[in-house]
């Protein structure tokens, strides 16, 4: 795949890398199948450092005896999505394929219910059967309310 502009030569700042993005990205079109997939691929791996970050931040600060990473990432990419979902599609009517993008890419990128699948398969297999049920039933259970939660956040602001 080729683009229309070339990144700059030498040493990048962060201008200028803002610019070849902007840039790269205006060079795509939604239209075209091409351009949407990069885009959901990019957002997903914008989503998925994010992940990565906020996860081993916490896993960090609190150990890593219990999933907390997961599960802090898991409610708040719930959350996000019952929030952005309502304003994207009811407040300021966003192109579908814009939705798309951010809603399965860059959340989809962040959130991490297959870590959670491995995780609670983990503490199962070291005979954590409390920590297995409760991790499955907070992610699930809250994530549903955070969703919710979302949802009705965006609906009254």
């Amino acid at each position: 795949m080729e683009f229309a502009i070339k990144p700059p030569k030498g040493l990048m700042t962060p201008d200028h890398f803002g610019r070849f993005v902007r840039e790269m990205v205006r060079s795509f079109s939604l239209r075209s199948m091409m351009g949407k997939l990069f885009l959901i691929g990019l957002a997903g791996f914008i989503g998925t450092l994010a992940r990565y970050g906020l996860s081993g931040v916490i896993a960090k600060r609190y150990g890593e005896t219990f999933p907390l990473g997961t599960l802090a990432v898991n409610l708040i990419g719930c959350f996000l999505v019952g929030l952005l979902f309502y304003l994207m599609q009811e407040r300021f009517l966003v192109n579908q394929n814009v939705r798309t993008i951010i809603l399965n890419g860059l959340l989809g990128g962040f959130t991490t219910f297959s870590s959670l699948g491995l995780q609670t398969f983990t503490l199962l297999q070291d005979g954590e059967f409390g920590l297995a049920a409760a991790n499955l039933g907070v992610s699930n259970l809250i994530g549903l309310f955070m969703v919710w939660a979302g949802f009705t956040l965006a609906r009254v602001l």
